[in-house]
């Protein structure tokens, strides 16, 4: 991308959230731009009309509209007119988790309809969707909906609270150029993205793989094999033999406690709480997801150095047995009920079995379809092969090294993802906002 100037002139906004903007706009609010419809409620009473699909929130996603999960709720031939989908629509999330994400339709979706936490935007007169949908995705990197106030029961943006936002009005030439600019850098961004998207999960697969091998063959391809006894597991190197967790080490469930116990960061005998948040990427991480308490520990819940944290419960199936090995930085803290410990002179070692496949394919033992848990029975019976000492060791040092590299790769494509979206959410804020003028730049074809 050429290197783009600002504007030859600007005045003052008027709006100390917005700045300076270009001398020939000027600011109106969305209401007078765009008619703002909200959508049908869902309920047990709105049996009348016919079955329609219809656009929900969880349609409306950061990368675009997803309609691979259809749902379908009755509707009027009256409500059918005033709720429907033509292309150059903006479709935006009224409440809930992901409220303020935003869609432009780039074609009529025929026979749909929408559901009341979505906002449906149809551009009035010379104003046009596209822009629109840039301008709400900067509103929301920016913060600007959670600042219009508190909500009292979900965060939401209401149509009459987004209907009183104030936006650039400008000719709409100017907008289609600002929306076909967007649309070309956007995209390369986007591709780019994905593109390390991909590359963090073969990252992942070979990490795994890589793992599994060594934990499950060993590290001498010549070696004699036996079977193990073990129908999932199969052929394990001759002088091994399986083991459970119980026979080499201990679990250890995490510290019950009430809101009455926590503690202020500074205050004086407190103790951080170990939780899922705090292992990210495989590390432990003290700075994030900060609860202390202060109260009496019983000292085996006083975490020590080599201990192995084990995520033991959690609403998502695939955080249950996420771990970290704690060193010296998280000794002398403790951990929560939805955590387990492991405590062994052997985790050098154990930690590389529970990242490898041999923990996936035991998540039938404690994976239910109610609860995601990793009891300390189905975690103290946990199977797996156990090598002589001296291949312990040679194995543990070979996946230090080995996974130290796939793990710098990671964090590299990782690091460079965080940036793109970055600029991607600078260009667009530069861009709706009139710091830089992109008129007259070749662009894509929305």
């Amino acid at each position: 991308m050429t290197q783009l100037k600002p504007y030859p002139e600007y005045k003052d906004s008027g709006a100390a959230w917005l700045g300076a903007v270009p001398a020939h706009w000027r600011l109106g609010r969305i209401a007078y731009a765009y008619s703002l419809t909200l959508g049908k409620m869902v309920n047990s009473t709105s049996g009348v009309g016919e079955p329609r699909p219809y656009l929900r929130a969880g349609n409306v996603q950061d990368y675009g509209v997803d309609l691979a999960e259809v749902k379908e709720m009755p509707v009027t031939a009256a409500e059918a007119l005033s709720l429907d989908l033509r292309a150059g629509d903006v479709v935006i999330v009224e409440g809930g988790a992901g409220f303020g994400r935003s869609d432009y339709l780039k074609e009529d979706l025929i026979e749909w309809s929408f559901q009341n936490h979505v906002i449906r935007a149809r551009a009035l007169g010379d104003h046009r969707g596209r822009y629109l949908d840039f301008f709400i995705k900067f509103l929301r990197a920016r913060g600007h909906f959670e600042s219009l106030g508190s909500y009292a029961t979900i965060p939401n943006v209401s149509a009459e609270k987004l209907g009183g936002i104030e936006l650039p009005f400008l000719p709409a030439e100017e907008q289609k150029s600002i929306a076909r600019f967007l649309d070309r850098e956007t995209a390369e961004i986007d591709a780019f993205v994905v593109n390390q998207e991909e590359l963090v999960t073969l990252l992942a697969e070979r990490r795994e793989a890589t793992i599994s091998h060594a934990v499950t063959k060993g590290l001498d391809p010549m070696v004699r094999m036996q079977n193990s006894g073990v129908e999932w597991l199969g052929e394990v190197p001759a002088a091994w033999t399986t083991t459970r967790l119980k026979h080499v080490g201990r679990s250890l469930i995490g510290l019950t406690y009430s809101p009455n116990d926590l503690a202020d960061a500074d205050e004086p005998g407190s103790h951080m709480v170990l939780r899922s948040g705090n292992i990210q990427h495989g590390q432990l991480q003290l700075d994030t997801d900060v609860v202390r308490v202060k109260m009496a520990i019983p000292p085996e819940l006083v975490t020590q150095p080599a201990d192995l944290l084990v995520c033991a419960r959690n609403g998502s199936r695939a955080l249950v047995g996420k771990n970290a090995f704690i060193g010296e930085a998280g000794a002398g803290q403790t951990f929560g009920a939805f955590m387990s410990i492991v405590r062994s002179e052997h985790n050098q070692y154990f930690r590389w079995v529970l990242n490898s496949s041999l923990f996936a394919s035991q998540m039938g033992l404690f994976s239910t379809s109610t609860v995601n848990q990793l009891t300390k029975g189905t975690l103290d019976n946990f199977e797996f092969p156990w090598p002589p000492a001296s291949e312990r060791a040679a194995i543990s040092n070979h996946l230090d090294r080995a996974t130290s590299e796939i793990d710098a790769a990671t964090a590299d494509a990782r690091e460079a993802i965080a940036l793109s979206k970055e600029r991607r959410a600078a260009l667009i804020s530069a861009a709706v906002t009139g710091k830089i003028d992109v008129r007259g730049v070749v662009g894509g074809t929305a």
